[in-house]
């Protein structure tokens, strides 16, 4: 559509995934509720998915691991996670 905001790419920072543990959730909750063959089962409950991200994720990113995320304007849209490249 001409005119309109694209997605946006981000890196989240730990501050960021903090601060977004709910909206992240809920994108993993919706993904393991469509089927999506990511290492989690139903039932798996928002709970389930806000700590993975606080417990496992949030961690990564404070130790030195890449999140980035893919938004549209009011809605979450992806996620991809790695390791930063070492210098030198």
């Amino acid at each position: 559509m001409a005119g309109s905001p694209g997605p946006e790419i981000s890196i989240f920072t730990a501050d960021d995934v903090a601060s977004h543990l709910r909206e992240l959730g809920a994108l993993l909750q919706a993904c393991v509720q469509g089927g999506a063959s990511i290492s989690f089962v139903l039932p798996f409950a928002a709970e389930d998915a806000e700590a993975f991200w606080r417990d496992t994720v949030l961690p990564a990113v404070r130790g030195g691991g890449l999140l980035l995320l893919v938004d549209q304007p009011a809605k979450l849209y992806s996620v991809a996670t790695g390791a930063r490249p070492r210098k030198g």
